[in-house]
């Protein structure tokens, strides 16, 4: 965005611009970041364990292995459900500091909100 020209914030909107820089670079830095180390230790260590199970016990490993759907859908719902709770206090926290954006500009507690929105 820094090396952008004049004429793209011209032609570009503030919220459309606003909107991509919050949803496009903490995505980015997820997938780059800190968490591709210990999803791929995660994945090592999984493979390592069933070649394991298999060698000492294969019909154990199959009975294990059909329980994996249930454990990831149930996984699953625990995540969505997580992410639906941080969504809606983020939602809240934005609504409050819209609502009373002459308070918060008032005491210089822009950075306090964007804190409390980013977490």
């Amino acid at each position: 965005i820094l090396r952008q020209e004049i004429a793209f914030f011209d032609a570009t909107n503030t919220g459309a611009l606003a909107h991509s820089l919050s949803t496009d670079v903490p995505q980015v830095r997820s997938l780059v970041g800190s968490g591709l180390a210990p999803m791929l230790t995660a994945l090592l260590m999984i493979i390592a364990s069933f070649g394991g199970a298999l060698y000492f016990s294969w019909r154990f490993t199959l009975i294990i292995l059909s329980m994996c759907p249930f454990l990831l859908i149930g996984n699953l719902a625990i995540g969505w459900s997580a992410a639906r709770k941080a969504e809606t206090e983020s939602a809240g926290v934005v609504s409050e500091s819209i609502g009373n954006v002459k308070t918060v500009t008032a005491f210089g507690l822009q950075e306090k909100l964007l804190g409390r929105f980013l977490v």
